[in-house]
Order: C-alpha cells, then sequence, then structure tokens
C-alpha cells in the first residue's frame, strides 16, 4: 500500500490538487518532505508546470526562499514563465500564511520573540541577543557545562570575541532554538568557529556538506547564483535534545532510570498533580507530585496554561524559592507527566505504558485525550488519536468513531 508522503509526490507530479489538498489538510502529511533525490514536492509541482497547485503550496507554508538552495532548484526547473515569476514574488515566496506544524511554530517564535527570555548575550559590535538558559542547555553541551560551571546563575553573557558577528550568533541560535540556518555565504566561516566552539558537530558537518553541494552544483550551471545556505530542521533531533528538559522536569521515580547526576536547568514554574488513588506513585510527598517546568515552554504552548499562570483571576501560588506554583486539579499524576513530555518533545510518552495490559493502556489513553482537550492541546489529541489507531478492535471501535466525530479527529475517523 502506497504511503501517504509517496501519495503527495506522486500527486503533486500528476497536478492532482484536490489529493494533495486533502494529504496536507486532512492527513497531516509534512509539505517539506524530501524524497531519495533531495526534491520535495513544491520542486515537483514546478517541474510539471502545474500552476494552481504551486500557488497552493506557497500558500500553505512550502520552502522556497530566494538565493538558496531550494529557491533557486525551484526557478531553474519551472516550466512556464508564470510559476518562474510566481515564485520571484517576494511576497509569495517568503509567505508563511499558514504554519501547520505548531511545535516548530512555537519554538520559531519563541526565538523571534524572546518571549520569557531569562539570559542576554552582548556582543563586542554592541549587539544584544536574549535566550532561554534551559533550551541552550539542552541543545549544546557548551552552554550546558557553563551554565551550570562559570555562568552558573548569571543573566547577562559578554562575547568579547570580535570574530563572533551579530549574523552569525543570530544563525547560531536560530539553528538552537529551531534546527534550521539561514546565513550569507560571506558570513559562514565565522559560523563555523561558533559550531565548533559550542560544540555542534552536527551543525558543523551540514554546513561544510552542503557548501560542498553549492560549490558542485555552481561549476555544473554557472548561471546559478546562490549567496545564501538554508540548512532545513531535524526536528527529530530537536525533540530528542529538548527531552532533555522534560526529564529534569520530572520526578526521579517516574523515570526508568534515576539520574544521580540532575543539573538544575533555571526552572520557574512549578506544577503539581492532585494525589489519587488511581495513581502508581512510589512515594507519597508533596515533591513526589511536583513538576520543575518553564513557563515560557508551559504557557506558551498552551493557552489554557497562560491563562491559569498568568492572568489576573489566576490560582497559582509563589513557593520560597520565587517559583510560581500551579495545582492542577483536574489531571491525574500519569496524566500530568505526559503533557510534561509533550510540551517539552512534542511526542506522546504514556507513564509505565508498558506495564499496563491493553484495556488499562486504552483507557489511558482515552483520559489523556480528554486531558489534551481540556488544556486546549491539539496535537497532543491527534498523537492520542494516532496511538489509539493501533489499538482498535470490535468492542471499542463504535465508541472510538463517536470519539473522533466528537473531538474533530477526522484521520481518527477515516
Amino acid at each position: 500500500m502506497i504511503s501517504d508522503t509517496d501519495s503527495l509526490f506522486q500527486s503533486c507530479r500528476r497536478g492532482d490538487l484536490a489529493r494533495v489538498r486533502y494529504l496536507v489538510e486532512e492527513r497531516d502529511v509534512e509539505l517539506n518532505v524530501r524524497d531519495q533525490w533531495d526534491s520535495t514536492p513544491l520542486y515537483y509541482s514546478c517541474l510539471c508546470g502545474h500552476e494552481d497547485l504551486v500557488l497552493y503550496l506557497l500558500q500553505q507554508g512550502a520552502t522556497c526562499q530566494a538565493s538558496t538552495f531550494d529557491g533557486e532548484r525551484c526557478v531553474y526547473g519551472a516550466l512556464t514563465d508564470r510559476i518562474r515569476a510566481m515564485l520571484l514574488d517576494s511576497s509569495v515566496v517568503t509567505a508563511h500564511s499558514m504554519r501547520r506544524d505548531a511545535y516548530s511554530e512555537f519554538l520559531r517564535n519563541l526565538f523571534s520573540t524572546g518571549s520569557g527570555a531569562d539570559v542576554r548575550f552582548n556582543l563586542c559590535d554592541g549587539s544584544e541577543f536574549l535566550a532561554h538558559r534551559c533550551l541552550l542547555m539542552a541543545r549544546s553541551p557548551y552552554f550546558k557545562r557553563n551554565f551550570s560551571g562559570k555562568w552558573i546563575g548569571r543573566r547577562q553573557v559578554s562575547v568579547r570575541s570580535p570574530r563572533i558577528d551579530s549574523d552569525s550568533f543570530r544563525a547560531l541560535l536560530q539553528y538552537l532554538y529551531t534546527g534550521r540556518v539561514e546565513i550569507r555565504l560571506d558570513r559562514l566561516d565565522s559560523l563555523l568557529r561558533l559550531a565548533d566552539k559550542t560544540e555542534l558537530e552536527e551543525l558543523r558537518a551540514r554546513l561544510l556538506q552542503r557548501q560542498s553541494g553549492l560549490d558542485g552544483l555552481r561549476a555544473a550551471k554557472p548561471g546559478m547564483r546562490v549567496t545564501t545556505i538554508v540548512l532545513d530542521p531535524d526536528m527529530d533531533q530537536v525533540k530528542r535534545d529538548l527531552t532533555f528538559l522534560a526529564d529534569q522536569a520530572t520526578p526521579l521515580h517516574l523515570l526508568p532510570e534515576a539520574e544521580s547526576d540532575r543539573i538544575s536547568c533555571y526552572p520557574d514554574l512549578c506544577l503539581e498533580a492532585e494525589s489519587s488513588s488511581e495513581d502508581s506513585v512510589d512515594s507519597p510527598d508533596v515533591a513526589s507530585r511536583q513538576f520543575r517546568c518553564h513557563r515560557a515552554f508551559v504557557c506558551g504552548r498552551s493557552d489554557y496554561f497562560r491563562a491559569a499562570v498568568d492572568s489576573e483571576l489566576s490560582d497559582a501560588d509563589w513557593l520560597a524559592d520565587g517559583v510560581r506554583h500551579l495545582r492542577l486539579r483536574c489531571l491525574s499524576f500519569g496524566e500530568l507527566a505526559s503533557v510534561v513530555a509533550y510540551v517539552y518533545s512534542d511526542q506522546l510518552v504514556i507513564s509505565r505504558d508498558d506495564d499496563l495490559d491493553d484495556s488499562s493502556s486504552f483507557a489511558a489513553i482515552l483520559a489523556l485525550m480528554s486531558a489534551a482537550d481540556l488544556l486546549l492541546l491539539p496535537g497532543l489529541k491527534r498523537l492520542c488519536a494516532g496511538r489509539l489507531e493501533t489499538r482498535l478492535d470490535c468492542d471499542n471501535v463504535a465508541d472510538v468513531l463517536r470519539l473522533s466525530r466528537l473531538m474533530r479527529l477526522p484521520r481518527l475517523e477515516d
């Protein structure tokens, strides 16, 4: 059976707009996916001359920026002048009128706005950058070592090297936050030095690989003008790195292996689950039900938490160490653990799922789906729906069908 991704590529080559619209909007297929030839759905649409499909993909946020590898390739391969003009129109090429990936958009917004930032970097050229210490520690061994060592507790860091310019430092932060890099070729050497300094070997390797590819492309096609290098994000790697913050926030007794070297990642929000006879918790004390998190992540990903923590009618109080504290009477301990894991890593983690039988696991997923609906976390709700698909049987299919319609989950309903 053909996969949704393969179907998207085939539909773009054929110009089947209705099928592409269904795959993108109903099946949640990644729009900027690449095949074995490093080609995207937009490239095939341009190559085959499907103007309406090209416009649709651009409006949905397909990557195609001028002076980049993807942008120049689409322009070079476009079948018609109208498509070429459409791609060169900056108002279209840079459009992101619909950002479909809420997690990527959240990280991009966190980077661009600096909301909730707790450290400021001052460069020699006078430029300043706001950042979040927890995220830098999760993504870079260099920042983890320094913010838990010589920079511990500091909210301002001066970068004294005149060889580090603002463009390169901004590109480094962009990579740490979003996994994406956009850097002018004349600043590439500076960014490579920064990647080496901050122990980001993967970033350095990918930049060198892309530079080598561009050199070969310009030799083969002298008329192609590329001034900017763009690296698409490896979101799987970003999620793996940020899982570190979820582990640091989670009470030790809930982790598969207790961490003896736990370090402080500067939490500023404590979420406490209500105790329940249904919760399988090894320790009954209050601390065992508390998750030390970060408001930038928790409130940034959920309007429910933003209102519960920051509004004038908030029930949140303050702990002795100045951390905001919120009791959640609507969640069990296990559900809160899954919510925290999702907030940081965008992944579905059911606490002790391996220890549950099929009926208990099914019930746990249903309860978490209801919690996700209450907490305004549609992404977590969709992940729960995907897990339910693997547990359908003759006894529960009617209940799941009703639930999918109630919660507006067309993929589960299908």
